[in-house]
């Protein structure tokens, strides 16, 4: 009887493991991000030498993504209260790697280059520069309080 079960139980089917696999699909979007460390920048100007306010420039940092393989760049813009005419605003953003920095530059009011030569970046802490001066000053501006707004984009080129 026990022989019988055991001739039972080899007869029975085997059943043998199947596999089967999964393809994975992933689409990265295009991102282009940019985000600084501060949402504003104090720079308090406490000197003058000769009628003119004395360079004052304030460091911090920011960080980019762009997975896009488009030359991309980065650009800056100004909106000036019209009593600072004669103040200027120098924006300078260090480069991701792969990419160049065109260095200080004086913002107006309509967009100019700050980085180029943006592939595929992911890079934080990268330094940001932001000097006020004067060049050829009509007046010493009145004291008070002074707000710049910089609109900075990351666009193709």
């Amino acid at each position: 009887m026990k022989l019988a079960k055991l001739f039972t139980l080899l007869a029975l089917p085997l059943f043998a493991a199947t596999t089967d696999s999964v393809d994975i699909h992933m689409t990265i979007e295009d991102i282009r991000e940019l985000s600084f460390d501060t949402d504003y920048i104090d720079i308090n100007i406490t000197s003058s030498t000769g009628g003119e306010i004395d360079p004052v420039t304030v460091t911090s940092s920011y960080n980019v993504t762009s997975t896009t393989n488009t030359n991309m760049e980065i650009m800056a813009k100004v909106d000036v209260d019209p009593t600072l005419s004669d103040v200027i605003l120098q924006y300078f953003l260090e480069a991701p790697p792969g990419g160049a920095s065109v260095g200080a530059v004086s913002l107006s009011t309509t967009y100019q280059d700050l980085v180029t030569g943006v592939f595929g970046a992911a890079s934080s802490n990268l330094a940001q520069h932001v000097t006020i001066r004067q060049d050829h000053p009509t007046a010493v501006p009145v004291e008070g309080s002074y707000v710049f707004n910089v609109d900075i984009l990351i666009a193709e080129n």
